[in-house]
């Protein structure tokens, strides 16, 4: 049950990861402070010349129309107790999904809502890894956790 569990986590990976880079191009913006940890990810979505095409629509203001941008600010990571998810997109509240692995593929963690900020109560899990996948408005971003 654990393998095929892992199976489908990888194969969910490597399709939302190949999947974007088929069809649009990915630029991300990394904030960190003076010690080098990171603060924030941010990933804008840049339409491919296919997707314009499909849409029957050219130059610069099919640019603007199609570029999705979202923030996403993880903190503290590592974390002690409490992460915290802030979420930011053109759009106000988007719907976003959490989901919490850890590193045997099982789900530990999931919560659909419409917050721009949320909260995850690490103190009851063990020192580790996690992977934390966040879901919003159909796009699928994976980040690592670290428990201490």
């Amino acid at each position: 049950m654990v393998t095929y569990i892992k199976r489908i986590l990888t194969t969910s990976i490597l399709s939302a990861l190949f999947g974007f880079q088929a069809y649009a191009q990915q630029v991300l913006k990394y904030e960190y402070d003076e010690s080098g940890n990171r603060l924030s990810r941010k990933v804008i979505l840049l339409p491919s010349k296919q997707d314009q095409t499909r849409q029957g629509k050219s130059g610069q203001e099919s640019i603007n129309e199609l570029i999705e941008t979202f923030s996403i600010t993880i903190y503290p990571n590592p974390t002690h107790e409490n992460l915290t998810i802030s979420t930011q997109s053109a759009s106000n509240n988007p719907l976003t999904e959490l989901m919490l692995y850890n590193t045997q593929g099982k789900l530990l963690y999931k919560d659909k809502n419409n917050n721009n900020t949320n909260t995850i109560n690490m103190s009851m899990y063990d020192k580790g890894i996690y992977l934390l996948i966040i879901m919003i408005e159909g796009n699928r971003k994976e980040f690592k956790v670290i428990k201490q």
